[in-house]
């Protein structure tokens, strides 16, 4: 599902000007200035809120109207554990939410629109609460290369600060019931029971990610269910790596599968000794840097993941549930994966 949408449209774009200009007067502003002179250094309407029982959806005017939250949200649902992956649909409630709140119309060609950041979330069945913790704490080593891991609570985060790909991986059961704590989601009991065992990983392309695609010539309106499911794989599948593995009895003999020569294979299975021995830091310090890549490459396709290799071992916590089942789309999905 499409978890968060952000929408940027020009106010050039905007036909009613005079509404325009009448909302952003009427609404509080944020000023900075230096007491001593009292001049206004700049001035910034605040960002509102358009809300559907306990859903928000945040709108902010400036140079340009950002429209920003969960599509669950603008779509009226209860909670966001499932959601629509159709960006169009997505878009179009968005932009419904902001114009009760701005009082006048918007564009409704989806041309007029940047999309500056999107996220990709899947649900995994795991089967309860102890399984999910499981597999975090198999992710929790998943850090090397352009990885840059972060825990906390119930929850791990690659590279955060990153304007192109970053990651999250969590537990969906206590984060639901967090947010009905905090008055954020209304679930079911039995909703609420069923979310323990959900282990949810999210990919968020910021942007950076979008400028490219741009760049690229591509419509985001074009993309698809099948492109997000393409880009969530391909992130978290060198994170995870592949179910083989925990079936893996021989590296060197899955190493001489991939490997373009025997020889090749013979020197990244040593690397792989290496890593074992003295940890990937030290490993990747002990050799050249293009010889580092180019062995962890073929690790990779051998279908280790940057878990594996950080931890030093072939690590089969759960990846099965994780990579041979597909990711639960709705709460009969998750019945029939229990």
């Amino acid at each position: 599902m499409l978890d968060w949408l952000t929408l940027r449209l020009s106010t050039d774009y905007v036909e009613d000007k005079d509404a325009l200009r009448t909302y952003v007067d009427q609404r509080p502003h944020l000023a900075r200035f230096i007491p001593a002179t009292g001049e206004v250094e700049w001035t910034t309407t605040m960002r509102e809120s358009s809300r559907s029982d306990s859903h928000a959806v945040t709108v902010h005017v400036g140079a340009d109207i950002e429209i920003a939250g969960s599509p669950a949200r603008s779509m009226g649902q209860r909670h966001n554990v499932f959601g629509t992956l159709d960006i169009t649909e997505a878009a179009r409630a968005h932009v419904a939410a902001a114009e009760k709140v701005l009082g006048f119309s918007l564009p409704q060609h989806w041309s007029c629109y940047r999309v500056t950041r999107v996220d990709v979330t899947f649900n995994y069945a795991l089967g309860g609460l102890p399984e999910v913790r499981q597999a975090l704490a198999y992710l929790r080593q998943s850090e090397g290369g352009r990885y840059k891991l972060r825990a906390q609570a119930e929850s791990v985060y690659w590279s955060p600060g990153s304007r192109m790909r970053a990651g999250k991986a969590y537990a969906k059961g206590p984060h639901l019931r967090h947010l009905q704590d905090k008055g954020k989601g209304q679930a079911e009991p039995w909703e609420l029971d069923l979310a323990e065992g959900l282990l949810r990983l999210e990919l968020r392309l910021g942007g950076e990610w979008w400028r490219r695609q741009r760049q690229d010539g591509k419509r985001w309106w074009q993309f698809s269910a099948s492109d997000w499911t393409a880009e969530h794989e391909g992130y978290f599948a060198e994170l995870i790596g592949t179910c083989e593995v925990a079936e893996m009895v021989d590296v060197r003999q899955r190493l001489e599968e991939v490997a373009p020569t025997e020889g090749q294979a013979a020197a990244a299975h040593r690397t792989w000794c290496v890593i074992q021995s003295v940890g990937h830091q030290q490993a990747k310090d002990s050799m050249p840097r293009a010889t580092w890549f180019r062995h962890v490459r073929l690790l990779k396709q051998a279908g280790l993941g940057w878990g594996d290799i950080a931890a030093g071992q072939v690590v089969p916590i759960r990846r099965r549930p994780l990579v041979l089942s597909q990711p639960v789309q709705s709460w009969d999905d998750v019945r029939k994966a229990v």
